[in-house]
């Protein structure tokens, strides 16, 4: 299997500016969007927009940027299912094969003193939980990472973009990729719980 496309939106860009150069080296094309975009384009990196590639601007200020089906289709598709791969190709749609993403801080916002409410809604992640979620749910053709010091550690394993490395590679941290996104969902809900007391109090 070769992985031609990487989807690279983060909120912790450690790193991010050498991960991407590497992978260019390595002939994947990078779509990327917001903050993130910004960042490579700005080292030099050559990027294809999420706007460009959904054919749909980000718009609400942000908050909808990689929530479409020409995204999560690229990463949902098996690829040894012929009618998966035939439904792609008949909508015109590319794999999307390797997944870098991490939230925004939002334990750490909470614990902010005097944070605002607003700041605390801005700071809840949609599109980075389901990103993750739908490229582990395909671990087996999908690439998902989620950390920093995750990326060196990918860049070490030999013939990194052959057949079956990812396939012996992921599953041991599949649980991880879930844990990260279920303990958000955890402290989402607390949050949610907050903010709600704190509107109460306001009436």
């Amino acid at each position: 299997m070769e992985y031609k496309n990487a989807l690279i939106s983060v909120f912790d860009k450690e790193k991010i500016v050498d991960f991407a150069k590497e992978l260019k080296k390595l002939g994947v094309n990078i779509i990327s969007s917001g903050g993130t975009s910004k960042v490579l384009r700005n080292s030099g990196i050559k990027i294809q927009e999420v706007s460009e590639l959904s054919g749909f601007p980000e718009m609400l200020d942000g908050r909808v940027k990689t929530l479409h089906p020409i995204i999560h289709a690229g990463i949902l598709a098996r690829r040894k299912n012929k009618e998966h791969m035939n439904i792609l190709k008949k909508h015109k749609i590319n794999t999307i094969d390797i997944v870098v993403c991490n939230l925004y801080p939002f334990e750490k916002t909470i614990k902010k003193t005097n944070v605002s409410q607003e700041e605390v809604i801005e700071n809840i992640d949609i599109g980075g939980p389901t990103l993750i979620r739908a490229a582990a749910k395909n671990f087996e053709d999908v690439v998902i990472l989620t950390n920093p010091n995750q990326y060196d550690e990918i860049l070490m394993q030999p013939n990194i973009l052959n057949s079956h490395i990812f396939c012996i590679y992921l599953p041991s941290n599949q649980l991880i990729f879930f844990y990260i996104s279920f303990r958000w969902n955890t402290t989402h809900c607390n949050i949610e719980a907050f903010t709600f007391y704190c509107f109460i109090n306001l009436l």
